[in-house]
């Protein structure tokens, strides 16, 4: 997975640079506002849990399942290079087994076998204000980098239907600092006046990568 992020940084850093601002007209300039509808991967919890599970026999029975990171990204263009805007996105990580539990039936004194389901949830929601410098140096493409910082909400619940637990828990924020923070580098392809498509590569507040389509109004 690292070969191929620094591959698509590689690729993209040379076409950047062989690009020149007085080849094409700028595609995005002051008063733009852009907007992102994106898909990420990998969930690095999703595949750290998988991996744990999988490597080990006795959690034969689990299942391990995730979404995301997905999410929006917005910007507004304060000038023909600087935008400020926010990102926020959603990723989610379930690990699901069952579990037989001998039970005694006073009404006639035999022993007798449940099935219950137990779940643990992991939900996690970021939000960023962002600033972004966009190079403006092509009609088609829109190569920017940039980074930002906000609020981070990772949340851990279980569920069940064993009767043994009074209520299904919430077990709380499992950080104890709510911040979030990322630096990226991206760019979005405009096939039409005001439509495209997009990618970001990044670190923290995110998805290592992300793909999307974008439109600018």
């Amino acid at each position: 997975m690292k070969k191929k992020l620094q591959g698509v940084v590689a690729l993209a850093t040379l076409i950047l640079a062989s690009m020149t601002t007085s080849s094409y007209a700028q595609k995005v300039e002051k008063g733009t506002f852009a907007i992102d509808a994106y898909y990420g991967f990998p969930n690095l919890l999703t595949s750290a849990v998988r991996t744990v599970y999988s490597q080990d026999a006795s959690y034969e029975g689990y299942r391990v399942s995730g979404f995301g990171p997905a999410g929006i990204r917005a910007e507004y263009f304060v000038t023909d290079h600087i935008a400020f805007g926010a990102d926020v996105n959603y990723s989610l990580t379930n690990v699901e087994w069952t579990d037989q539990v001998q039970e005694y039936d006073s009404n006639t004194g035999n022993y007798f076998y449940n099935t219950y389901t137990y779940k643990v949830s992991v939900p996690r929601i970021r939000a960023l204000g962002k600033f972004n410098f966009h190079f403006g140096a092509s009609e088609h493409f829109d190569w920017y980098c940039g980074g930002g910082i906000g609020y981070n909400n990772t949340q851990l619940k279980f569920t069940t239907n064993d009767p043994s637990y009074t209520e299904n828990e919430d077990l709380g924020n499992i950080f104890l600092i709510p911040i979030s923070g990322r630096i990226d580098f991206g760019g979005k392809y405009y096939f039409a006046p005001n439509i495209g498509i997009g990618f970001e590569v990044g670190l923290g507040g995110g998805p290592l990568a992300s793909f999307g389509i974008c439109a600018k109004f």
